[in-house]
């Protein structure tokens, strides 16, 4: 999930890089330094496991590309709630159709930051919504949060029980910001990946494009919008490295040409990062 951010005005400039990284919790035997990508919110901490697990998510991505996401002053912040982490978007509609709104959120990435959220909230008898179509996961009994020790009228409490993936989906709208200098053309927005998500489009019959709505969030035409180019840029790269919302064979199948597209701009970015 991808909220739109304003273009940056200032220049692209590249901080001094991140040599060290903290042990994550203290001293532990063999523990995995916490990449200094993440930090857990000061007013919503997440757990301990919840951390540890995105970063997780984190260190197994290529180094040259978590650099490259630092250098562009990238962050992944972890907390309890989305709506804790961002109050100003308490009960704002997502889908207000289903009265949905962001505490039903567990991912979301605004320009180059990451915000993942160990819970959500899930109203009780609305309606799956049409965002998490063809995106999310099925709803499972192991994702509820029994006997909870917090309530709220209508909804049930359900804990994130899948962030290395969505970790991996909202690192792919980050690559998408930050690709090119922040404040331009983002990549999904180029003509090349245009032409190459045309020929997966194109490809689909009606059925798969009703189930794969999240990747094409069609206009009043039926077209696809940059929105979903944005949605299936993120989750090619999220099915390069260990899979996103989608099944990874099941992507593959639909959105190959986006995936080649995705592969191709990594070879890039590791070329750039070896000669800066």
């Amino acid at each position: 999930m991808q909220r739109v951010l304003q273009p940056v005005a200032n220049s692209f400039a590249l901080p001094q890089r991140v040599q060290t990284a903290t042990p994550l919790f203290g001293a532990r035997k063999k523990a995995v330094p916490l990449s200094p990508l993440i930090k857990n919110h000061a007013d919503s901490p997440a757990s301990d496991a919840f951390v540890r697990r995105v970063n997780k998510a984190v260190v197994a991505l290529p180094d040259y590309f978590t650099q490259a996401w630092m250098d562009a002053g990238g962050m992944v912040y972890t907390g309890r709630f989305m709506t804790e982490m961002h109050p100003d978007w308490k009960d704002t509609a997502r889908d207000k159709a289903e009265g949905h709104t962001w505490d039903t959120v567990d991912g979301v990435c605004e320009g180059n930051e990451v915000s993942l959220a160990e819970f959500t909230w899930q109203p009780k008898k609305s309606k799956p919504s049409k965002f998490d179509s063809g995106y999310k996961h099925s709803i499972e009994r192991s994702d509820f949060v029994n006997k909870p020790k917090i309530k709220r009228r209508g909804h049930d409490l359900l804990k994130n029980t899948r962030p290395e993936r969505v970790m991996n989906h909202e690192a792919g709208h980050a690559l998408d910001y930050f690709f090119n200098q922040a404040g331009t053309e983002e990549v999904s927005d180029s003509k090349a990946f245009k032409t190459a998500y045309q020929k997966d489009y194109q490809a689909l019959s009606r059925k798969e494009r009703k189930e794969r709505w999240y990747f094409i969030q069609p206009n009043a035409k039926g077209q696809p919008t940059a929105e979903g180019r944005d949605e299936a840029f993120a989750e090619a790269f999220a099915t390069l490295y260990g899979g996103g919302g989608e099944k990874i064979r099941t992507f593959r199948k639909h959105f190959k040409h986006s995936i080649a597209f995705v592969e191709q701009a990594m070879t890039l970015l590791q070329q750039r990062m070896q000669i800066i």
